[in-house]
């Protein structure tokens, strides 16, 4: 997915629990996207990633309050939570602002609407109904941009970067099909340790005006992408690609600002 040509800059705290329901997971069977490289320059800071999942996400529904009765077209057409509303009439949809503009031209005649649920896509008839506003709904709350922060394990020779080390999932534990996203640079500004049944925590800020790179790839072994050109990647150690054997070993991580230790 392509990410947006024109960032808004700001900042924003997030608050990130690990293995939480947008970053959690674990390890697949793929094990790199890059498996021909033989040098890698090493990652371990932080990161914050603003990812958009491809289609609409549905997290809720809603009913349509209209001048003669209470409706829900979803609920109607059997729609759940979890699935994603990926084009209406033959129009893709990404994200609320896409279904609202797929659903300006209605005129309360069924809308043929692709959803995917599962691992299954369907076709739905579905008819908006207008609420008192005058603007027509299909009666979803759906889910935009998903948040977090997480690591960078390494990036290549050529930019390519790899984060996470395990795929961000939806309340189901499905990967989700994205269409694209941004890593940004990411000040961590607290760690709380986790602990048996009780998830760690992050705190960190996002430094929008220091873009890491474009993601476009969420893979059961985490996510992919490529390095922004005004981002210096190769200041970073490099380090042969080598065979793991089990023993000893040390990590890289940063849980103060932005350095790694």
């Amino acid at each position: 997915m392509a990410m947006e040509e024109t960032v808004k800059i700001f900042k924003k705290i997030i608050i990130f629990f690990a293995f939480a329901i947008i970053f959690t997971g674990t390890l697949g069977k793929e094990s790199s996207a890059y498996a021909d490289e033989t040098e890698l320059y090493v990652g371990g800071f932080a990161s914050g990633f603003s990812i958009s999942p491809q289609g609409a996400y549905i997290i809720g529904l809603s009913d349509v309050i209209t001048d003669e009765s209470i409706e829900s077209p979803a609920k109607n057409a059997d729609l759940s939570v979890g699935d994603i509303i990926l084009n209406i009439d033959g129009k893709p949809i990404d994200g609320a602002m896409g279904i609202a503009s797929a659903l300006s031209g209605a005129d309360g005649s069924p809308l043929e609407v692709t959803v995917k649920s599962g691992d299954i896509i369907v076709k739905k008839y579905i008819v908006p109904k207008k609420d008192k506003t005058g603007a027509y709904k299909l009666g979803v709350l759906v889910r935009d941009d998903l948040n977090g922060i997480g690591t960078i394990t390494y990036f290549t020779e050529n930019g390519g970067f790899a984060a996470l080390g395990h795929p961000v999932l939806n309340e189901r534990n499905e990967r989700f099909d994205i269409s694209g996203g941004i890593a940004y640079l990411c000040s961590i500004i607290g760690v709380t340790k986790g602990e048996r049944g009780k998830a760690g925590e992050l705190k960190g800020i996002f430094i929008d005006d220091t873009v890491i790179g474009n993601i476009n790839e969420n893979r059961s072994s985490g996510i992919y992408g490529i390095a922004d050109k005004g981002f210096d990647f190769k200041k970073y150690p490099k380090m042969p690609v080598g065979t793991a054997k089990q023993g000893k070993a040390t990590f890289l991580t940063c849980v103060d600002g932005t350095s790694v230790s």
